[in-house]
């Protein structure tokens, strides 16, 4: 296959994306601040085939304000009454047990389950449905430290497995690493 064939086949390919959304609230530790900071919250979008998003609702977790997300980082707010909007118990349902079982130890966000569920009904630790080799990994937890990033994520191996690995980075090469 040449190049440009396997740079079309990657770009025929449906994608998850997390990303975060800005809310209009804003934490009671920030209101004290000259530019208090928005809260955010991460949000999960599929993207087709052909590029297109599927429209979906997110939730803010801290004040319940409910987001149409139209885009990638683009969410517009409409009146809850409106929305379906998904928890983590039906994204749950969805899933084999062994794989709650492994996730639920963790402090997930909706978006992150989603983003497992994502993974399992594509099939993303298969090589050839895969656009990166992080299509089927989901974060836990990163933090920065100096100069390095350290932390934790899980990386799906099938419909009912996964492990753990750790994360450590220097910066400037996890940097150059995704360029």
């Amino acid at each position: 296959m040449t190049e440009q064939q396997q740079q079309q086949q990657q770009e025929n390919k449906i994608q998850g994306i997390l990303f975060d959304i800005q809310c209009r609230c804003v934490l009671p530790q920030m209101r004290n601040r000259t530019t208090p900071e928005f809260f955010k919250f991460p949000a999960f979008i599929i993207v087709d085939d052909v590029g297109a998003v599927n429209p979906t609702y997110a939730q803010c977790p801290f004040c319940g304000a409910t987001y149409n997300v139209v885009d990638i980082n683009k969410a517009v707010l409409v009146d809850a009454k409106l929305a379906k909007i998904e928890n983590i118990k039906d994204v749950q349902q969805t899933l084999r047990s062994e794989i709650v079982d492994i996730f639920s130890s963790y402090d997930l966000s909706l978006a992150q389950w989603q983003k497992i569920r994502f993974i399992i009904q594509n099939k993303l630790w298969e090589k050839e449905n895969q656009i990166s080799t992080m299509d089927n990994v989901i974060i836990i937890r990163t933090e920065e430290l100096e100069d390095k990033i350290n932390g934790k994520r899980i990386r799906i191996m099938s419909e009912k497995s996964a492990q753990p690995e750790n994360i450590n980075y220097e910066i400037g090469s996890f940097i150059k690493g995704r360029e």
